[in-house]
């Protein structure tokens, strides 16, 4: 883009966070003051679209702390709720039920990581012997 210089990543940065902010394209644009037609030339850009990803991708990393950083206290009100005999029996048992199909779903989550971590080593390991792509038979 000549005549656009030192300007136009400031632009496009400033379109990003627009977009991330309005949520909307025409709206995006207006904020910018570009045409909506000009701002969607950018997203077809290939450094436009990973920088957009980036940055969204810090957003939601972000949430998921904001999430972990939250998550003793939700614990401690579910433990809370569930042993106090003053609550009534559903509360206690919603309560008691959160923790343990939470506890499970970690425990799953846990489970699906280390198998795809044993599948990676097993990849590179085999990548290594060089197989090409074929299983590798035992003598």
């Amino acid at each position: 883009m000549k005549g656009h210089g030192a300007k136009f990543p400031n632009r496009f940065k400033l379109a990003i966070a627009t977009l991330l902010e309005q949520g909307s394209w025409r709206d995006a644009a207006r904020a910018v003051g570009v045409a909506e037609s000009t701002l969607w030339r950018w997203g077809q850009r290939e450094d436009f679209r990973r920088a957009y990803r980036e940055a969204n991708e810090r957003i939601v990393e972000e949430a998921i702390a904001k999430l972990q950083k939250a998550s003793g206290g939700a614990v401690d009100t579910l433990q809370t709720i569930m042993s106090d005999s003053e609550k009534p029996p559903t509360a206690r048992v919603t309560a008691a039920r959160s923790i343990l199909d939470l506890s499970f779903k970690a425990v799953e989550m846990e489970n699906v990581i280390a198998r795809i971590e044993n599948i990676e080593r097993l990849l590179e390991i085999r990548k290594g012997e060089g197989c090409n792509g074929k299983l590798a038979r035992k003598a």
